[in-house]
């Protein structure tokens, strides 16, 4: 709206809402900038929030309800609800299923404990308009990122995906109940408003009847092969002891990712049940700065069905670095492995340092990633600047040149972002992905978005990552369309044209520099991998920053925007 306002195209503007209800919030902010577009910028939506949460609720909870509708919307727009699926956000990697699950969790106790102190005359107008969307999303992320972790139980034959499942039939039922109850507000003042369904969806067009995805069950009342207990790793499906498509025929070792001083503070492996009978357990790594919590236990039908065993590293007396040591980790049991022997884990330890002046971020498991707005310098040209978009983003925020109709930039003239980065593995094959809004070449076909990037001093590439329409008359989509807006992001699905490979054989500091070309580009993320990035949905979490994170705090292990 903004664009259109400075394009003087503000006689009629008209938008599609699908429903006027229960879109009130956005329509209501749709509104307002229409009917007076200048007194609310780019950067705005924070303080309109606070103004409306304000005028419906008062000012005296006007923070933490504005808080809450702001993560809801992030959380939400990182992809349709028609569109999830339980393969969306990853059971393996970064830890970002549970992530994403606590974050909802956390946006839905925030809401209620709003409810739970509004009067009596506000909470229905709350209910329907903040809380049920707080707690209805939280139900069907839930719902679809239980079926993958379902999955990923049944491939590895723990008793616990019969639990998964039971759950999930329990959120089904929930996410009913959440629809019963604002029918029922006000006597059944909104009753069918919510009628529509919304899980089940196969097609763009809505499902006849809310449907949940398959479900896995395992046989409980029979023992293993590889005998009562399993062992699994993160970012793996495989599972020790026995055989599995994940790992080498008959081997009983699994090896665990990296771990440094710069990324997660801990590694970690599960023991579970897949038997009949309690066995008791021990986990014992073979050197004495790698710990283990909790190092023994029983698990077993009656002792609880899985056991997260969390690895830490000391490092002050792990070897230094450059080289990699791989530390053995025995699993021991009372019950034996069927035909198999104990399973062993393997952790590679790598006790890096950077220089103590260093200020920027830092390289853990082979990749680096950074949210837009965490520039180490951001200049200005001839009133041309950059300008972070607040929640614009599905991590964080969004960056773009300032005004809206800027004049075309060039690569080394034109402002620049830069980002210090420092890197321990020497790569010709860096890849860079930017993470980058779904803008589409909204300055005509002779501009279309562009951006250009480099290292340090070499020639900067310039990458056009919205194709030219094929249409004379430019109505048709460009390439990669579909899934850019199904990720709510250029990236991913899109293709790969986010992405430029940079020779970093040097180790050490090196200063990545990012010029957006045109207005309407607008960066969330950098990824750099070199060599260690795993598939997920929103990339790793945000690397260590030297000169704002500590060793002591970082964990490594969540997302911003929590």
């Amino acid at each position: 709206m903004q664009l259109a306002k400075a394009r003087q195209a503000d006689r009629i503007w008209v938008v599609n809402v699908g429903d006027l209800k229960p879109l009130e919030i956005p329509i209501n902010h749709y509104l307002d900038l229409a009917y007076d577009t200048s007194k609310w910028g780019y950067d705005s939506v924070p303080t309109w929030l606070k103004l409306w949460t304000a005028r419906e609720f008062g000012s005296e909870h006007s923070d933490a309800i504005s808080s809450v509708v702001d993560r809801y919307g992030m959380y939400a727009a990182r992809r349709k609800y028609e569109l999830l699926d339980p393969s969306t956000y990853s059971q393996l990697n970064y830890n970002e299923a549970e992530a994403v699950l606590a974050q909802w969790d956390v946006l839905g106790k925030d809401a209620q404990a709003i409810y739970d102190k509004l009067d009596e005359a506000s909470k229905p107008a709350f209910y329907q308009m903040v809380l049920q969307p707080a707690l209805g999303g939280g139900v069907v992320t839930r719902i679809h990122t239980e079926v993958g972790k379902n999955s990923k139980y049944a491939i590895q034959k723990r008793n616990s995906a019969n639990d998964v499942a039971t759950g999930v039939m329990d959120l089904f039922k929930a996410d009913h109940e959440l629809t019963q109850r604002y029918h029922k507000l006000l006597d059944g003042k909104w009753n069918h408003i919510l009628d529509q369904t919304h899980l089940g969806y196969s097609y763009w067009q809505q499902t006849m009847r809310n449907t949940l995805p398959p479900l896995s069950f395992v046989q409980n009342l029979e023992i293993s092969l590889a005998g009562n207990l399993g062992v699994g790793i993160e970012a793996s499906n495989a599972t020790v002891p026995g055989d599995d498509a994940y790992h080498s025929l008959s081997s009983n070792t699994l090896t665990l990712p990296p771990i440094d001083p710069y990324g997660p503070k801990t590694r970690w492996l599960d023991i579970f049940a897949r038997g009949t009978e309690a066995c008791s357990w021990e986990v014992s790594p073979w050197v004495d700065y790698v710990t283990v919590s909790p190092s023994s236990g029983t698990t077993g039908p009656s002792n609880g069905t899985d056991v997260r065993v969390y690895i830490s590293v000391d490092w002050s007396k792990a070897p230094a670095a450059p080289n990699t040591t791989t530390v053995n980790i025995n699993v021991t049991s009372s019950c034996d492995w069927g035909s198999f022997s104990d399973p062993l884990i393997k952790l590679p330890v790598t006790n890096v340092a950077i220089p103590s002046d260093f200020t920027g971020f830092v390289e853990s498991d082979k990749h680096i990633a950074i949210e837009a707005e965490h520039t180490s310098r951001n200049t200005s040209v001839e009133d041309v600047s950059y300008q972070t978009l607040p929640g614009l983003g599905r991590t964080l925020s969004g960056v773009a040149l300032s005004p809206i109709l800027a004049p075309s930039q060039a690569p080394n003239v034109g402002p620049v972002l830069e980002y210090d980065v420092y890197t321990f593995t020497n790569t010709s094959k860096a890849n860079v992905t930017l993470y980058l809004s779904t803008s589409l070449n909204q300055m005509g076909r002779n501009r279309p978005l562009k951006y250009a990037i480099a290292f340090d001093a070499e020639s900067p590439k310039t990458v056009q990552f919205v194709a030219n329409t094929t249409g004379l008359d430019g109505s048709a989509l460009p390439a990669g369309w579909a899934g850019a807006v199904s990720d709510a992001v250029w990236g991913l699905s899109s293709g790969n044209s986010t992405t430029t490979t940079h020779d970093l054989t040097k180790v050490g500091k090196h200063t990545l520099k990012l010029w957006l070309l045109e207005p309407g580009v607008i960066v969330q993320k950098v990824v750099m991998d070199l060599g260690g990035v795993r598939p997920s949905y929103l990339g790793p979490p945000e690397s260590f920053r030297a000169g704002v994170d500590s060793l002591e705090s970082y964990k490594g292990e969540n997302f911003a925007g929590v």
